[in-house]
């Protein structure tokens, strides 16, 4: 196909992931239905059958890559010495490879769940918002709701009559279905503009950690971004960080909001690897129970713990 005929999509999310299934599979069909039109992963030696994802969708829709900028040159065994090396060479390569085929592209984590509670899907809220060249999107941030273990799964794939099957090991949330992380999940960080008490509980709780490191471990991630690939230079970890014109909009909450569930179990905390695991610990064992896990949240909780693979 010529370049003059290569079809632009609307949306395309970029990320770098490793043995994440089966919360991958949740995670594409959650934005897929968000009307996300591709993903770009980024594989950083998976262990798992997250080779086996593409073919649980439509033809194209989603791509796979090394996530190891050497190739077959040099590979890194241990996933957190060259962690920011590697994400900040694949949101080049993504950045590049989407301009003139996506016209918006997000750099977001499995853990992160993009929605927009007042259009219904990410797409409406961008054409309501008159396209600008970006859109700053605020965290809310998830505890474990006091699950101990993390989801498992496998993805098996039938040759002969072209089946099919993702299967998922039970737990004690799970209860024999497809496992949900957002439904096992449905407690959150007090937030600015979610809870009216949010300055009093954030004196009497985090406060209270006289440590600096604590103290950080008590607040919301930055957020992430949705820009568009063509008028960006340079790609960073929360959005464009080169000058675009046309500007940045922040969304309000209402319009867009990123779900992060950083803590998905007590046992992912203690399987992280070692450039991440020291802070998110400290993290955990500090405010999991008494604020990350605090607030219970409708918009979370209503969802259903169901098969929602779009097998095709």
């Amino acid at each position: 196909m010529r370049s003059s005929e290569r079809i632009i999509v609307n949306l395309t999310i970029c990320v770098m992931i490793r043995n994440e299934v089966p919360y991958l599979v949740e995670w594409c069909d959650h934005h897929f239905r968000q009307s996300v039109d591709q993903f770009v992963l980024y594989d950083d030696h998976s262990t798992d059958d997250t080779s086996l994802v593409p073919f649980l969708y439509h033809r194209d829709s989603v791509s796979l890559y090394s996530a190891n900028p050497y190739r077959n040159n040099k590979v890194f065994h241990d996933f957190g010495a060259m962690h920011m090396e590697k994400q900040l060479f694949i949101l080049k390569h993504c950045n590049a490879r989407s301009a003139g085929r996506s016209q918006y592209i997000a750099a977001i984590d499995v853990d992160e769940f993009l929605t927009s509670p007042r259009s219904g899907t990410i797409w409406k809220y961008i054409e309501q918002a008159k396209l600008p060249a970006q859109l700053r999107i605020k965290s809310i941030r998830y505890g474990t709701s006091g699950l101990k273990r993390d989801f498992s799964g496998q993805i098996t794939i039938d040759p002969f009559c072209g089946s099919v099957e993702v299967l998922a090991a039970n737990n004690e949330t799970a209860k024999g279905a497809f496992p949900l992380v957002r439904a096992a999940n449905p407690r959150r960080a007090p937030h600015p503009e979610l809870d009216d008490d949010f300055e009093a509980l954030y004196n009497r709780i985090c406060l209270l950690n006289k440590t600096r490191e604590e103290s950080l471990g008590c607040t919301h991630a930055d957020g992430k971004s949705i820009w568009r690939p063509d008028l960006c230079q340079v790609a960073g970890v929360h959005g464009c960080e080169s000058r675009q014109h046309g500007g940045t909009f922040k969304a309000p909450l209402e319009g867009l909001r990123l779900n992060h569930f950083a803590f998905r179990s007590r046992e992912h905390v203690e399987t992280l690897n070692s450039l991440l695991k020291p802070t998110k610990k400290a993290a955990f064992d500090a405010f999991d129970a008494n604020w990350f896990s605090l607030r219970y949240d409708p918009i979370i909780g209503k969802e259903k713990r169901e098969v929602t693979c779009l097998f095709c």
